[in-house]
């Protein structure tokens, strides 16, 4: 939550395979979802470094939504 009372950031859902990007203040909310491939992994052999080379190689993963509501890519 930031000074302003506003709210943003990034939900990652591994296992899905997506990803919600996100602002809300009062009650105007915008979500941004990025879709991608979910890994098929048991939970012994989950490396949390393959799923960063998952996301830093998806395009739309890396940006937020902006204080006017618009997404950014980075």
């Amino acid at each position: 939550m930031n000074s302003d009372g506003s709210a943003y950031g990034t939900r990652i859902s591994l296992l899905k395979g997506y990803a919600t990007h996100f602002r809300k203040k009062g009650s105007r909310e915008v979500e941004r979802r990025t879709t991608f491939k979910p890994a098929t992994v048991s939970f012994n052999e989950f490396s949390l470094d393959a799923m960063h080379d998952v996301i830093d190689s998806t395009p739309g993963m890396h940006g937020y939504v902006d204080e006017h509501f618009h997404f950014r890519e980075q």
